[in-house]
């Protein structure tokens, strides 16, 4: 394993939606993650994503799932061939995976669950317990791709059309000791961060001591973000969240704007 760690060169976490690719992506996209990997720049998503979803691009992408970051940072899960991960993990039979947890599962917090879901009068959905057709409604999902959203483990997705119920949730959740990752649609509650989990893979990998490139595109990367050695936002409309003071933007909307920077990146490490 040794030997095989002195082929990288940099890691890269990103984001997926909204940074890596938008609803579509071209074909050749696959083929440059792996030329990167090939290279010595192993890309590893850091994602909301549960891990079957992941997969399921990876696959239609044409590239081999090495690790993840998954669920808003609810578990690091990895390949049985990878060279990131030393120990602790437990195989993950479903997906034919290991993973670290690092969050709590979603059946230790039913209990709070349960408590956020009844907090306001209003109409509240959990994506854990709709039927696949119902999250397709909601996501734009094809069926195929909700079914695999709603395995979740580690993270719930609450979903109200009213303004005043999603803070109420949010607001509960937080006053609980519970993480909350708000998007325009969903609230994403769980025991963890992106960032925490960011930093469980770097104290357990081997290659912890590698320079780190990661790009996200929303304040749900922030936290992450703020643990590299490089940074960059992807976004077409220039929006800039990061407080810390040395970033790149790349106005571009994903893929191209993943590409360019992550092209104009790699040239300082190679």
């Amino acid at each position: 394993m040794v030997f095989k760690a002195l082929r990288y060169k940099a890691l890269i976490f990103t984001d997926i939606d909204g940074t890596l690719i938008n609803r579509a992506f071209p074909e050749d996209l696959g083929h440059y993650i792996n030329r990167l990997s090939s290279l010595g720049f192993p890309v590893i998503p850091v994602t909301m994503k549960t891990v079957s979803e992941v997969l399921y691009l990876w696959r239609n992408l044409g590239v081999d799932l090495s690790a993840a970051i998954v669920e808003g940072g609810g578990a690091i899960y990895y390949s049985y061939s990878n060279d990131f991960i030393l120990s602790g993990g437990r195989r993950d039979h479903c997906v034919d995976m290991y993973f670290i947890k690092v969050a709590r599962y979603l059946t230790e917090i039913e209990g709070y669950l349960k408590v956020l879901e009844g907090k306001c009068s209003g109409k509240v959905l959990r994506l854990t317990k709709l039927p696949p057709e119902s999250i397709s409604e909601l996501t734009g999902l094809s069926l195929e791709e909700a079914v695999l959203a709603g395995k979740r483990l580690f993270s719930e997705a609450f979903y109200t059309s009213e303004a005043s119920c999603f803070e109420e949730i949010v607001e509960a959740a937080k006053s609980i000791g519970l993480t909350t990752m708000t998007t325009s649609r969903f609230i994403h509650v769980s025991t963890s961060s992106k960032g925490r989990a960011v930093r469980e893979f770097l104290r357990s990998s081997f290659l912890k001591h590698l320079p780190t490139i990661g790009l996200g595109d929303s304040e749900l990367d922030e936290d992450f973000l703020e643990l590299m050695d490089v940074a960059i936002v992807v976004s077409s409309n220039k929006r800039v969240f990061l407080k810390r003071l040395n970033y790149i933007v790349s106005p571009e909307a994903p893929p191209s704007g993943w590409i360019k920077a992550v092209e104009r990146t790699i040239t300082k490490f190679i």
